[in-house]
């Protein structure tokens, strides 16, 4: 059976052939090579980070004093409870919060307080 000409098998893009804006990031640890690829591999690299870090934090904690939520380098909200209705609602729809960002109900990171940008677009 022979492969069409028509067909062909796209290679490995180079470094010249990368699209505009991208890129690729090779860090070593030791004898750990890690790549990263592209915006999405370098977000992935962070979020992680961030969760590992959190974890950590909390797993400091004596048992009795762990809440599993709070701020990691007391700026990036991070809960990790079951959320509840409430804390879902809020996070997404809070018009007595003045701020657009509110904080992620489950997870790391922040949610955006549609009733704030609602109310700042009708204005």
């Amino acid at each position: 059976m022979s492969v069409p000409s028509s067909a062909t098998i796209p290679e490995k893009p180079t470094k010249q052939q990368r699209p505009r804006g991208s890129f690729e990031l090779s860090l070593k640890f030791g004898g750990v090579e890690l790549t990263i690829k592209g915006w999405q591999g370098l977000v992935t690299v962070v979020v992680s980070v961030l969760v590992a870090t959190a974890l950590a934090q909390e797993l400091r904690l004596p048992p009795a004093r762990r809440t599993w939520h709070g701020r990691v380098y007391r700026y990036v909200p991070y809960d990790f409870r079951l959320p509840t209705l409430r804390r879902l609602r809020d996070s997404v729809w809070d018009p007595k919060n003045p701020g657009l960002f509110t904080d992620k109900p489950l997870g790391i990171g922040w949610n955006i307080n549609l009733a704030r940008l609602r109310s700042a677009i009708m204005s």
